[in-house]
């Protein structure tokens, strides 16, 4: 165990407030120190950060997006690959709402619901 844990969690609380690169800093800072204890725990850290990475990525922002911003998992996780290629980390960090106001866009003039009076 590393004498620094208290301070590495809090470390790793406040770089996961910096949406999408912060987890990942965070999580090469944790396993470079963890390298000082032992190889094998700097391993399995990185491992669990990178599960943790992917499972956060695919599996809780898109159903927290859907609720949030009433956005289909499969658009957001699309939006924010398609953004991140573009245009990088900025594209990726503006891609969820750029994806909400496309739908918007789409909704409300190339697909308009009929008006019931």
């Amino acid at each position: 165990m590393s004498p620094y844990a208290a301070a590495l969690g809090i470390f790793t609380a406040l770089m996961d407030l910096v949406p999408i690169v912060g987890s990942t800093l965070a999580g090469i800072v944790v396993s470079l120190v963890a390298l000082s204890v032992s190889l094998p725990v700097a391993i399995a850290t990185a491992v669990f950060y990178v599960v943790f990475r992917v499972a956060e990525d695919y599996l809780i922002v898109p159903r927290a997006m859907k609720f949030a911003v009433d956005v289909h998992p499969l658009v957001t996780v699309l939006a924010v690959l398609v953004g991140g290629a573009l245009l990088g980390i900025i594209g990726a960090l503006v891609a969820i709402p750029a994806a909400v106001a496309v739908g918007l866009v789409l909704d409300e003039y190339v697909f308009p619901k009929k008006e019931r009076n």
